[in-house]
């Protein structure tokens, strides 16, 4: 796991600051949604009814990523913006608050992945944590922030299309034409190759966010280090309260472990990288 996060994240976000530094105002993000395409396919390709049924008849794990994800991150938020964030300009709390408060957790099937987890679990709460976002967004907007700030459905209805329609659709393409008619060892070794290509993804993802945003790390040094112990606390205290409730609903290692990775992480280091970088990119 550590190798292979190293290898994946850091490795890529250093190289992406890099041709930052060597090519200022550099622009991949036409390329970062067909990676992160990439990323998902792996995890939908076994996905089908009978697997949703059976992982909905657990209710324990879903509950605990909402609870953790939507309800304790938005309060863990609002004590760390009023503490290590005093004192600096209002959007950077605002950008940091609403990061925290939207759902996020679209590479946490790759990073449950790299854990050798179920990587159920996470497609599955991703898929419907859209409409998680479009009641509690605007709640904790308005209670954290003092302001309504609804998220237009038409904005949720392309994400969702996008980032769950597009993978679902293709990997359907794919059991009714690649793997329709190959024998078990021959669909093993072509889920293998695509299990390989989904690292491959969060690899470039990675990459393009450090290039596109990687001037202002260098711009703003003070403002992103002050962010991101901010944001690294805030990861921290939701891997510690969802540790503890799992602790106390008796949820079994393996589970909790697919749990925090979806619900405390918020794509984990990404998380911690594009709230440092993403709240000195708004006006």
């Amino acid at each position: 796991m550590k190798t292979n996060f190293l290898f994946f994240t850091v490795l890529p976000g250093a190289l992406g600051l890099l041709l930052s530094w060597l090519y200022p105002g550099i622009s991949l993000t036409g390329f970062i949604l067909p990676a992160l395409i990439l990323v998902l396919i792996p995890h939908f390709i076994d996905l089908h009814y009978a697997v949703i049924r059976d992982t909905l008849r657990n209710i324990k794990p879903i509950l605990l990523i909402a609870v953790v994800g939507f309800l304790l991150a938005p309060l863990w938020t609002y004590l760390i913006s009023h503490s290590l964030l005093e004192g600096t300009p209002t959007y950077v709390i605002v950008g940091f608050t609403l990061f925290a408060i939207t759902p996020g957790n679209v590479l946490a099937p790759i990073f449950t992945q790299m854990r050798q987890g179920d990587t159920k679990l996470p497609v599955l709460f991703y898929a419907v944590s859209y409409l998680f976002a479009l009641v509690l967004v605007p709640v904790w907007s308005q209670l954290l922030l003092g302001r309504l700030i609804p998220i237009p459905v038409a904005v949720i209805v392309r994400a969702f299309l996008l980032v769950i329609g597009v993978p679902l659709l293709i990997t359907r393409i794919l059991r009714f034409t690649v793997l329709r008619r190959a024998t078990e060892e021959q669909k093993e070794r072509f889920k293998g190759y695509l299990q390989k290509i989904g690292p491959c993804g969060l690899a470039f993802i990675f990459f393009s966010i450090f290039a596109e945003r990687g001037e202002l790390l260098l711009t703003h040094p003070t403002l992103v280090l002050k962010v991101l112990p901010a944001a690294a606390l805030l990861l921290l205290a939701c891997l510690v309260s969802g540790l503890l409730l799992s602790r106390l609903w008796g949820l079994p290692l393996a589970t909790t472990e697919a749990v925090m990775i979806t619900a405390a992480t918020k794509n984990t280091c990404l998380f911690v990288v594009t709230s440092g970088i993403g709240v000195v990119a708004m006006p």
